[in-house]
């Protein structure tokens, strides 16, 4: 019941194969322990990864990746807001890519992070906050809650109240 957070760390000089290859370990290992509770923390750094890419999408997530956060026990960390520095605020991308995570996943499995106070090269607190609390429209007040708190109060065992 102890939940373990996972970050999908490479230094490979092909990061992006590397990284699959991880989330493929992970998806093996989800699946051999269903019964404790996972986060994949760090928003899905393939995405910061493929910036520079011009041969691979840079704001698609990877069906292995999808599959793998679709396990019963894995929660996702988002912190969309670090993983393209050269957009602006309020990040139009990183709406579609919740909302695509939204749907594909639903609001249960998704994790607020901030990654502060290394974030503040990229964005302030607020925004971090701000690109989900005031602007993804799509994303009910009930659904906001999961997502800023009350998902990793679950997943810790605690009262999210």
């Amino acid at each position: 019941g102890i939940p373990i957070f996972w970050y999908l760390y490479t230094s490979h000089r092909d990061s992006v194969k590397a990284y699959l290859d991880q989330v493929e370990r992970l998806d093996r290992w989800a699946k051999a322990h269903p019964s404790i509770p996972c986060v994949h923390t760090h928003g899905l750094d393939i995405i910061a990864m493929r910036f520079g890419r011009p041969d691979i999408e840079r704001f698609d997530i990877p069906a292995a990746v999808l599959n793998c956060l679709k396990n019963p026990n894995m929660h996702v960390e988002i912190m969309l807001q670090l993983m393209a520095p050269d957009t602006e605020y309020p990040f139009p991308w990183a709406q579609e890519t919740l909302r695509m995570l939204h749907g594909e996943l639903g609001p249960e499995k998704l994790i607020w992070g901030s990654d502060m106070p290394a974030a503040e090269r990229n964005v302030t607190y607020r925004q971090a906050r701000d690109y989900v609390r005031r602007h993804a429209e799509f994303m009910s007040e009930a659904d906001k809650d999961l997502f800023f708190g009350e998902n990793v109060a679950r997943v810790l065992g605690l009262d999210a109240r």
